[in-house]
């Protein structure tokens, strides 16, 4: 599912040793203001977070050495510049 941030989204992101807001997830890494509702949020059809495109791969989604298959996906922005 591809949606938009919903207030109180929390995911843990790869290699961090906690959850995490998405709102706080966004600060940190300077999104600005006008732009947080524009990140898309790629989430599993139960809800959980995968992806915060350009931001973090969720925990549970990351390529692992053990990982036999992965989901390529590609983002273009709207009016085609990538």
């Amino acid at each position: 599912v591809v949606r938009g941030r919903r207030a109180g989204d929390r995911m843990r992101p790869a290699g961090a040793q906690g959850s995490q807001k998405i709102q706080d997830l966004m600060v940190n890494r300077k999104v600005p203001r006008h732009d947080r509702g524009r990140v898309p949020v790629i989430t599993t059809e139960q809800g959980q977070i995968a992806w915060v495109v350009g931001l973090a791969v969720g925990e549970d989604f990351a390529v692992q050495s053990h990982t036999a298959a992965v989901v390529l996906l590609q983002v273009t922005r709207s009016g085609g510049k990538a």
